[in-house]
């Protein structure tokens, strides 16, 4: 994972996002992205819709996540 972040942080981007185990992902730094003020596009408990901060200096975040449109998720 860290060297996912490290990826994603180079290419500058600001935030990950996960939807996920709610036992193993706050171990390595994810907590409930609404904390972070990110949505997810249909209803999921908050402890498992995760977000980490790639960048210290990461624009505030608010919003739903889209996902692409090959997921048919939006």
């Amino acid at each position: 994972m860290v060297k996912g972040h490290k990826i994603a942080k180079d290419l500058g981007f600001e935030y990950s996002v996960v939807l996920g185990d709610d036992k193993y992902y706050p171990r390595v730094g994810y907590i409930p992205a609404e904390d972070y003020g990110i949505k997810a596009p249909f209803e999921m408990p908050s402890v498992n819709f995760m977000a980490f901060k790639i960048q210290e200096n990461a624009t505030p975040a608010e919003g739903i996540v889209r996902y692409a449109d090959k997921f048919g998720i939006n």
